[in-house]
């Protein structure tokens, strides 16, 4: 089992050492403290060799630091001795040292372990067991996905007891009584993505939610290692199982059923879990197991103390729960700012135009993560109560309609109630409409670019392989430069005050419901 990772520097963290838990560890606290890194380097330093078997999506055991998180030319440095990850098997205790650099041009970021074997001979092998690595990305709801992109056939199980675990088990965790009649194998060509769907007596695979497709790969990842612990019998000497935010679009009664099926197939199973968690659910339901079974498990904590990183091993519930709930504001004695939660970048810029001088208490995610996950957190996620979270115009009724959960805390953009739109297909359907001609007269006095041949001659890419709404994203952000120079949504407004008022009006009353709910004060 892997039992330490002790790091001398690596980015935010310095001189710090992790004893992991036998089965499992927990990595919680705020962002941007380093808990997704541990689980980076962790995933980097073993893999299994493709001829020993592969997962349940044909998929090798392994992980690439560079294929986790980016590398930074500026603050990412060629260096030695950055951290050691030890491993004992019986008496064998194993220890492999990590050096970074830049490979292939500057263009690749590696995390390259050394250990010296016995007779003095050095290698730069990684560890020999399987891992498996299950990042953010692997939301991706398959409604925003155009179908001629989606391939998928039946799931092949190695055999029924397989597939009935895989069933009972996301029936189980899911509280779900309909009754599942396939799974199937999804690909996404445009992204090379796979997953696994549900097909129930009552909808397909197709309409599968972000929670589904989640819990769908993390059982598969379990089941993953079951069927390579077979196939090399007494060869296998265990295995890594990485999961960056568990609880993404799980409901928190979802969220404790999982936590429960970990520690029992991680005993069953000698895999050892690591996952990190802002789910004050899950962080509640692990330490109240961590303080009957350590050293089987072991939780981790990350803040900052004015403005410095402290990392807190198996630190108290309680003082967990206040920590998470007190803002980085609250305790530098600031204002306390509302957070927002947007689809994507596209949003965000729109909606500061729109509220340009209207209102600064506001904290945004920059995170892309679209509609349906928004939607699962808002349903599942407590804290969201106090988030302010702003769609698209082009929501979905049937969408709308599956929030059950925060319906006071949310607010759309302004859009054609004929057309309901993306920010994107606003401006451009303003550009190439009637209600432009003022904008063009008077822009174009400052900048010749700005006219109606320009953006004819330069209009949506033609490539086929890209989606509508991928089409409309890149053409924004080709003029992006050219919108914010010439003010463009001031002309919009101008020309849309209707629109602008009306969803200036919902902003006030949605802002002003979260700011009472936590002491800031209302807008007037």
């Amino acid at each position: 089992m892997f039992t330490t990772i002790k790091i001398n520097k690596f980015r935010a963290i310095e001189k710090e050492t992790f004893n992991l838990g036998k089965y499992i560890t927990m990595f919680a606290g705020w962002n941007a403290t380093g808990k997704s890194t541990i689980l980076a380097l962790m995933a980097n330093s073993t893999e299994l060799k493709r001829e020993y078997g592969v997962t349940y999506n044909g998929k090798p055991f392994k992980a690439e630091f560079s294929e986790i998180l980016k590398g930074s030319l500026k603050f990412d440095p060629t260096e030695s001795d950055k951290l050691q990850i030890l491993h004992v098997d019986g008496d064998k205790i194993r220890t492999k040292s990590f050096r970074t650099a830049w490979q292939e041009n500057n263009t690749r970021y590696r995390v390259i372990p050394k250990e010296k074997l016995e007779g003095g001979k050095i290698t730069e092998a990684k560890y020999e067991f399987p891992v498996i690595y299950l990042g953010l990305s692997r939301l991706y709801p398959i409604g925003e996905i155009d179908d001629k992109f989606i391939s998928n056939t039946s799931l092949k199980f190695d055999n029924d007891e397989d597939k009935n675990w895989f069933i009972n088990k996301h029936m189980e965790i899911l509280s779900n009584n309909d009754k599942i009649t396939d799974v199937s194998d999804v690909s996404l060509r445009s992204t090379k993505k796979k997953m696994s769907g549900v097909s129930t007596n009552r909808y397909d695979w197709k309409t599968n939610s972000s929670g589904q497709d989640n819990l769908g790969q993390i059982l598969l990842s379990i089941l993953s290692f079951k069927k390579i612990k077979r196939e090399m019998q007494d060869s296998y000497k265990g295995g890594l199982l990485i999961i960056d935010e568990l609880e993404a679009s799980l409901h928190p009664k979802a969220q404790e059923k999982l936590l429960e099926l970990f520690i029992k197939e991680a005993r069953s199973n000698n895999i050892q879990i690591l996952f990190t968690t802002h789910s004050l659910t899950l962080i509640s339901k692990f330490c109240e197991k961590n303080s009957k079974e350590n050293p089987n498990l072991k939780h981790y904590y990350f803040t900052k103390v004015n403005n410095t990183l402290k990392i807190y091993e198996n630190y108290d519930y309680k003082d967990i729960e206040e920590d998470l709930l007190v803002s980085l504001y609250q305790r530098n004695n600031k204002s306390p700012k509302i957070v927002v939660y947007t689809e994507d970048e596209e949003n965000r810029w729109l909606l500061k135009k729109l509220i340009e001088g209207y209102v600064r208490k506001l904290e945004y995610r920059n995170v892309s993560i679209g509609c349906q996950c928004i939607i699962d957190l808002m349903n599942s996620e407590p804290i969201f109560k106090d988030y302010l979270v702003v769609f698209d115009g082009d929501l979905k009724a049937t969408d709308e309609k599956r929030i059950k959960n925060c319906k006071n805390n949310y607010i759309k953009l302004p859009t054609y109630p004929e057309t309901f739109c993306s920010p994107e297909k606003l401006l451009r359907d303003f550009i190439f409409s009637d209600k432009s001609k003022k904008y063009f007269e008077e822009e174009n006095k400052k900048n010749a670019r700005i006219k109606i041949e320009y953006f004819r001659e330069h209009d949506l890419p033609t490539d086929d392989s890209l989606k509508e709404r991928d089409k409309y994203k890149k053409w924004f952000n080709i003029h992006k430069k050219l919108f914010e120079d010439s003010n463009i949504v001031k002309y919009w407004k101008a020309e849309n005050q209707d629109l602008v008022d009306n969803f200036l009006q919902n902003f006030k009353k949605t802002y002003n419901y979260i700011a009472k709910r936590k002491n800031i004060e209302e807008i007037v």
